[in-house]
């Protein structure tokens, strides 16, 4: 899989550094967010991600998405013929309804719950067919219809994203009640998920507190 830049964890399946990796995320803080790499998934779409044998418990590579941007999206010109994977928490900075946008290449799945819950998530937006970077109105579901979010409160996402031939790239904005558009969203407004355990298969493992951002508001 050359091209991707250098994560935190690569290998064929979970080692013992991605062990120590994922056991250390027992605190999200505003601003952290991974992207999961699985290597050699055939086909353009997300389903073939989905059914690949390698996922999700076997990524070829973890890499911390603020480490190379400030917004809601994964790396661009990875790779080709791969899936990643992304979920976190969105915390909501003003009440009222929100759009979302989608934009991808290959193909995109884009999920939110109506709270913390993942197993409350449905899916609000979607890319069945490349578009270019920054394009969020291209296809018509794309855009969200308006999803009402309250205020500090935190609600989780997920990003299915397929990779085929070369371009790649995955983006998630929203426009905000108060007229603001922001694509991608600004990481200030994300953390990632870690659940009490997922990968990690032992009684040792410690479930994530989530904390509210401490960072100073920006528009």
């Amino acid at each position: 899989m050359n091209g991707i830049m250098s994560g935190v964890v690569r290998g064929s399946g979970l080692g013992s550094v991605a062990l120590t990796l994922l056991l250390s995320f027992t605190t999200a803080r505003a601003g952290e967010l991974e992207q999961f790499f699985y290597a050699n998934v055939e086909g353009a779409h997300v389903s073939d991600l989905q059914a690949d044998p390698s996922f999700p418990e076997q990524p070829f590579d973890i890499v911390p998405v603020n480490w190379f941007s400030t917004g809601l999206e994964g790396i661009t010109n990875a790779s080709n013929h791969y899936g990643s994977w992304m979920r976190g928490y969105l915390e909501a900075p003003v009440t009222g309804d929100y759009v979302f946008y989608l934009s991808a290449d290959d193909s995109a799945d884009f999920y939110l719950s109506a709270d913390y819950q993942p197993e409350n998530k449905a899916l609000i937006a979607s890319v069945q067919t490349k578009v270019a970077p920054d394009v969020y109105d291209g296809q018509a579901f794309q855009r969200s219809v308006p999803v009402t979010l309250e205020k500090g409160k935190q609600y989780f996402f997920e990003i299915l994203h397929r990779q085929d031939e070369p371009g790649d790239h995955v983006q998630v904005g929203w426009l905000r009640p108060d007229d603001v558009l922001e694509r991608p969203v600004p990481l200030r407004y994300v953390q990632r998920f870690v659940p009490e355990s997922y990968f990690v298969r032992a009684s040792t493992a410690r479930p994530c507190v989530r904390q509210k951002s401490t960072s100073p508001s920006r528009d």
